[in-house]
């Protein structure tokens, strides 16, 4: 397996490429602008075998059909055993600002990038998305009786018709395609700016976390499992599959910032703690295809950041 990571040099595309040549994987990665493996915290632990098995190709979403014409790119891939990673969706200033139409460039970047993985011989696709096309799939099942929250709604339409519209090009152009999508994930530094870090930055600290007024479910998982289950996924995945990536056991974020706070004092565990089941957080699939195995829980990844 070789692997092309569009969008690599974001917060779950740093991760994904190291995991990547930690398992001895050669990687072209794909960024707008000049990287260094520094930049990736890929200077240190790793041996030298690991190190000449990258490849930083810069190059900005909005052209990536021009990769085509990229002569180290086309070596890279004609032996037909390349996976194609693509993680990159652009906002105005984070990924959920913007307008429709903002947000709706991302369907054309996406299915340019199935065009171009296809062009270049990679034998899969893998689409990385979020919980929000499917919850907003299930709310157009519904929407005589439900709503949906305004300012969310054109970044989860726009999720999900990138799916469709990624679909639809990679029947045309006979590649192998793989839906995945994730709920919500930290890191120990929790480096992420999130409502969800900024909260519990301030649980391990001692001080108040501010109370979420959104009741939806979700499952916080760990940075190092996502990028390795990507990379599992790169190796087992099926084509159609349609991957959630999670261990399927959900809470609110509430919820979680109570435990958080338990964990820090060593108390005992809210009764709210025991997970909460949907079908639209099923990892049967996931977990049936790769054989994958989390490492952390929300327990170990709290005693982890609290170390």
């Amino acid at each position: 397996m070789k692997a092309i990571v569009l969008g690599a040099s974001g917060y779950l595309g740093k991760a994904l490429v190291k995991a990547l040549v930690t398992e001895q994987i050669p990687v072209i990665a794909l960024t707008r602008k000049d990287q260094q493996i520094s930049d990736f915290g890929l200077d240190c632990g790793l041996d030298n075998d690991a190190h000449n098995n990258l490849t930083f190709v810069k190059i900005d979403a909005d052209n990536i059909l021009d990769l085509v014409n990229n002569k180290e790119v086309i070596d890279f891939a004609k032996d037909g055993d390349s996976v194609f990673y693509n993680l990159v969706w652009k906002g105005d200033k984070r990924l959920r600002d913007g307008s429709l139409s903002d947000q709706f460039k991302n369907v054309t970047r996406a299915s340019n990038a199935v065009i171009t993985a296809a062009k270049l011989g990679a034998s899969k696709f893998v689409h990385v998305s979020t919980q929000d096309e499917v919850l907003y799939a299930d709310f157009l099942k519904h929407c005589k009786d439900r709503t949906f929250n305004e300012n969310d709604m054109p970044y989860a339409s726009a999720k999900l018709a990138a799916k469709q519209m990624c679909l639809i090009e990679a029947y045309i152009n006979k590649i192998d395609f793989i839906s995945t999508r994730f709920s919500a994930v930290i890191d120990k530094t929790l480096n992420a700016p999130s409502f969800i870090t900024t909260n519990l930055k301030r649980i391990r600290d001692g001080e108040e976390f501010v109370t979420p007024a959104n009741p939806a479910p979700l499952e916080i998982n760990y940075l190092t499992d996502l990028a390795n289950a990507y990379v599992a996924i790169g190796k087992y995945g099926k084509n159609k599959a349609d991957y959630y990536i999670g261990q399927g056991e959900l809470h609110t974020i509430k919820d979680y910032f109570l435990m958080a706070k338990a964990i820090k004092e060593g108390s005992t565990l809210p009764s709210t703690s025991s997970p909460i089941k949907n079908p639209l957080f099923d990892n049967t699939s996931f977990i049936a295809d790769t054989n994958f195995k989390f490492t952390y829980i929300f327990k170990t990844m709290m005693e982890d950041i609290l170390s």
